[in-house]
């Protein structure tokens, strides 16, 4: 039985993606590091067993109470955080030999996995994927969003890093058969943290905007609803919102990888200060103008409006607590509706403005803090069936990163992650100063079968302009 400090109920972000794993929404979010030494399996082994024992959010997996009939009457309110009983190195960790090098092959595989709640094993896997034709080792870490956002994905290797070049020094070493043994190490085991809403203050949303989006919704049609936000939109046009077929579960993402080299990142990240304005909202604007050249015409066949997602790091605001808000949920959503694009410039400096005005007043996150007040599973379950129930376009930038400790270092890095049933296109971009950036888009693979009236497939057509607009300043 565990011990109730390491045991605890869910927040409500938790909540959400507890229900999009158990209804099959969402798969597991992924980011993959080339490291600059060989790891073989007794070396990754110790590194992981110190790495969990440090770490109770790698220890546990998330447990129903009761039966799942109940599951959308109690709203996530019948799950519980708790230890597994054990995890085994072969249970979580995979070695495979592969002819390719790293790319859109295995990005596509990762993005496919899903770690399950309710299971015997952790919320996470390891896989070491080994290249026969570039000589070079590449490290997956993927794992269920309902305890890990795209920055705890990160640190997971910022840590993993330490104590693979602490245990890389010891010549003793023997494989770690059993990574983790909660009737032995539980005493090992720190507390386990509580959620994010209860470590931070960041999801309360004003009465005001309660009232806004849930009362509104509820007594206005929704066309007079949507009616109403347009009206404070300043930058949606009587264009309609890009659709493509309905909304369904299990949807098969593809992915395309852009990769721009230090050099041109540089260039980029100068042309970008020059325009008073950073990557995220630029590559956003960038992509959407290629979206609307390329997919909207062969889809849509008329003019479209778009609604661009870009996640915001909550952490920024509370630097005192970075031990406390390593793993778990701190993520705020900036949403805008953009009009279809005339101009690049200003449309990246609309939506720089709009990024500028919601890091500054956290607004992103007191509208994630909106979902304390719906049920999930019903929420989640009306967007099926559905056109017009997607977002059409995600921007997650995790950033710049020097991953390193010692001798030991990260050479280069991927983030990735599948669309899920809640948007259309996504961008995962990631960084670092020695390979430059990795950009993957997502798209659901139908989108491979439309072409242009030319005959050319209408995502090579895309992702040509896309790439060819990012670096036209460089």
């Amino acid at each position: 039985m565990s011990q109730d400090y390491h045991t605890r109920k869910l927040g409500f972000l938790e909540k959400y993606y507890v229900c999009r794993n158990v209804e099959q929404y969402s798969k597991d979010i992924n980011v993959t590091g080339q490291y600059n030494h060989y790891i073989d399996k007794v070396l990754l082994s110790n590194a992981l067993r110190t790495l969990i024992l440090k770490n109770p959010s790698l220890a546990v997996n998330i447990y129903r109470d009761g039966d799942l009939k109940y599951d959308e009457k109690l709203n996530g309110e019948n799950f519980t955080v708790r230890p597994v009983e054990e995890i085994a190195f072969n249970d979580v960790v995979t070695f495979e030999t592969v002819e390719e090098p790293f790319g859109e092959l295995l990005l596509k595989r990762l993005n496919g996995e899903a770690s399950h709640v309710n299971d015997s094993k952790p919320l996470w896997r390891v896989k070491v994927f080994e290249s026969t034709s570039d000589r070079k080792q590449y490290v997956s870490f993927h794992c269920d969003h309902t305890l890990f956002d795209g920055s705890s994905v990160t640190q997971f290797h910022k840590d993993l890093i330490v104590e693979l070049a602490y245990h890389s020094k010891d010549q003793s070493l023997e494989i770690q058969e059993t990574l983790f043994n909660y009737t032995a190490d539980w005493e090992l085991l720190p507390h386990l943290l509580d959620s994010s809403d209860k470590i931070v203050d960041l999801y309360n949303p004003s009465i005001l905007l309660t009232l806004l989006e849930f009362v509104l919704k509820i007594l206005l049609p929704k066309w007079l609803y949507d009616g109403f936000w347009s009206f404070f939109s300043t930058n949606v046009e009587q264009a309609p919102l890009y659709t493509h077929n309905t909304t369904r579960k299990e949807a098969e993402s593809n992915i395309r990888h852009i990769n721009i080299t230090p050099k041109d990142v540089k260039r980029l990240r100068a042309f970008c200060k020059s325009q008073n304005t950073t990557l995220t909202p630029f590559i956003a604007a960038i992509a959407t103008y290629a979206l609307q050249e390329t997919v909207f015409p062969a889809v849509a066949k008329h003019p479209c409006s778009c609604e661009i997602s870009i996640p915001i790091d909550g952490r920024r605001y509370f630097p005192e607590k970075i031990e406390d808000t390593k793993y778990g949920l701190y993520m705020g959503v900036l949403s805008n509706k953009v009009a279809p694009i005339t101009d690049i410039a200003s449309s990246t400096n609309s939506l720089t403005a709009n990024l500028t005005a919601g890091v500054a007043d956290k607004s992103p996150f007191s509208f994630v803090g909106l979902l304390k007040y719906v049920n999930y599973w019903k929420f989640l379950a009306d967007k099926l069936g559905k056109a017009d129930s997607r977002l059409t376009l995600e921007v997650s930038n995790l950033g710049l990163h020097l991953i390193s400790h010692n001798d030991w270092s990260i050479d280069n890095i991927w983030f990735s992650q599948a669309n899920g049933i809640l948007t259309h296109f996504c961008l995962s971009v990631i960084a670092t100063e020695s390979s430059g950036l990795n950009l993957l888009a997502s798209y659901f693979a139908e989108l491979d079968l439309v072409q242009t009236s030319l005959g050319k497939l209408v995502i090579d057509e895309f992702m040509a302009l896309f790439s060819a607009k990012l670096l036209e300043n460089v």
